[in-house]
């Protein structure tokens, strides 16, 4: 049998952790307005303290094409935006968005999208309440009180694109040439307002308190180009700082600026670190929080000294993956060991703040054709009878359960070490000051002793105890029979393809007085 020895040291903890959660795009306008009690079993799975006990939501901010505009944006992209077009205003029939080059993934073109010309393109006024919905986004605004009902106390809004009409291609889904910028160069402070009106929106008609505001989405990356089937728009770093600069003055001149400006939300930390390179000394100085995804690992501890010299809290705030190679299947611990694995290193190498997922819920029909893994749980979301729609978390679920249930707001990561030299282990101390929570994944085809070296602590209580659950193919979250601890050591059995958690408490009262 295999061992493995993990070092827990608890010298140089953390700042509290804040807590796991999702982005609401795109199931929330997908699922928002389905009936009971189909979306309440969605949202206890993942705000539920049964459930993953998320207590961290992230609103897409929606941009919205025009009327005329053909559907283009794949199923549950098609975010609202908050503007109402008064009538008469549109498109100019005989300027219509040029086809040749417009890449559609496999839809056919848009035979006359229009978009909007000279004459009107300007009629939008964030002062003029006709302009604005009141209604807009139902589903979402949903999404996002069920999530404060059951718990959830962090919120941020975020924006992958501006409206339409505010864009120099008259579309939401980026530039002609995904490598340009898509806001036009007079609508900064128009797109900042409509920032601003919608988190006031938010705070004050649906009483979320809306904390954090990141106006770009993987900013500097080519992916936005127009009629791809997502939301998105390309800011170089020069552009992405003077939207922070803007969205600051905006926020102070609302009387908001309790709400903390957040971003880049770059597609990776390599990205990351060349943004916050190119940004103004005045962009760094207004943003309160530094927000990056992981979609490539590479550099991650960059972004966390990058992080630590600025004196910012940094979130991991959106990640998901297929992952590459595994076919579609719920139940193969495979894709839910490669999500542990990428919680692990996130945590270990970013030491971020927060854990947000991509989308919780993903498009299962979307998933059958692509053949791949993505989300937490897969339902229709073009079903026409959500009543019977059949729900089944797959093993990322169960997976990232292992975390989220035990690893609480409040607790302290503390660094790990194992003797091969894997990124396999994770620990956070608390939030109760007698709680030591360890995740383990073993990789490995066949079962292990996974060593855990106490050393590093100066005494354990004489009541000190070790509860353990594993999730492993045919298993989810399932308590194991407790283990012995001792003042030195603990060996936790751990099944083949398992990741498993261990509570430890009974920790002694001056083990904590480092913090």
């Amino acid at each position: 049998m295999a061992f493995t020895t993990v070092w827990l040291d608890p010298s140089d903890p953390s700042e509290p952790f804040q807590g796991w959660g999702t982005a609401l795009a795109w199931f929330g306008h997908a699922t928002g307005g389905w009936p009971e009690p189909v979306r309440g079993r969605l949202a206890d799975l993942l705000y539920g303290r049964d459930g993953l006990g998320f207590t961290i939501a992230r609103y897409n901010i929606g941009g919205g094409d025009g009327r005329e505009t053909e559907r283009y944006l794949r199923p549950g992209a098609d975010v609202p935006g908050w503007w109402r077009r008064p009538a008469g205003v549109g498109p100019v029939p005989e300027d219509p968005w040029p086809k040749s080059g417009a890449p559609h993934h496999g839809l056919a073109a848009p035979t006359n999208p229009g978009r909007p010309g000279p004459d009107y393109r300007d009629w939008w006024d964030p002062a003029e309440a006709m302009h604005w919905d009141p209604a807009a986004d139902p589903n979402q605004r949903w999404w996002l009180r069920a999530a404060r009902d059951r718990g959830a106390d962090l919120f941020e809004a975020f924006s992958n694109s501006p409206p339409y009409f505010m864009t120099a291609s008259g579309v939401v889904s980026g530039h002609a040439d995904g490598n340009h910028n898509n806001l036009r160069s007079d609508q900064y402070r128009a797109f900042a307002r409509y920032l601003v009106g919608v988190t006031r929106r938010l705070i004050e008609t649906d009483g979320i308190p809306i904390r954090t505001l990141s106006p770009t989405n993987e900013p500097n990356t080519p992916y936005w180009h127009a009629f791809n089937r997502q939301e998105g728009c390309h800011w170089d770093p020069r552009a992405q700082s003077k939207i922070i600069t803007v969205l600051a003055e905006e926020l102070r001149a609302a009387g908001l600026d309790r709400v903390i400006i957040a971003g880049p939300d770059e597609t990776n930390p390599v990205g990351f670190a060349a943004d916050w390179a190119g940004w103004t000394p005045e962009a760094r100085a207004v943003v309160g929080q530094l927000n990056t995804h992981t979609y490539d690992i590479h550099g991650r501890r960059a972004v966390r000294r990058i992080a630590a010299e600025a004196g910012k809290p940094l979130w991991m705030s959106e990640v998901d993956l297929g992952p590459a190679g595994l076919p579609r299947d719920d139940d193969d611990i495979r894709a839910g060991l490669a999500l542990a694995r990428q919680v692990v290193g996130d945590l270990t190498e970013l030491r971020p703040r927060a854990w947000v997922f991509w989308q919780a819920i993903e498009d299962r029909r979307n998933m059958i054709e692509s053949d791949q893994n993505w989300g937490l749980i897969q339902v229709d979301f073009a079903t026409v009878d959500p009543a019977a729609e059949p729900i089944k978390p797959n093993m990322k679920y169960w997976a990232l359960a292992q975390f989220s249930r035990f690893i609480r707001p409040g607790a302290e990561l503390i660094t790990t070490r194992s003797d091969t030299g894997a990124e396999d282990t994770v620990a956070a101390l608390g939030p109760e000051p007698d709680r030591l929570v360890v995740v383990h994944v073993n990789s490995r085809p066949e079962t292990a002793t996974l060593r855990l070296d106490l050393s590093g602590f100066p005494r354990l209580a004489a009541t000190a105890s070790a509860r353990r659950w594993t999730t492993a193919a045919g298993r989810r979250v399932e308590e194991d029979h407790p283990v012995r601890v001792t003042a030195t050591e603990t060996e936790i059995p751990v099944a083949a393809r398992s990741v498993t958690t261990v509570e430890l408490t009974g920790i002694s009262a001056d083990l904590l007085s480092h913090r």
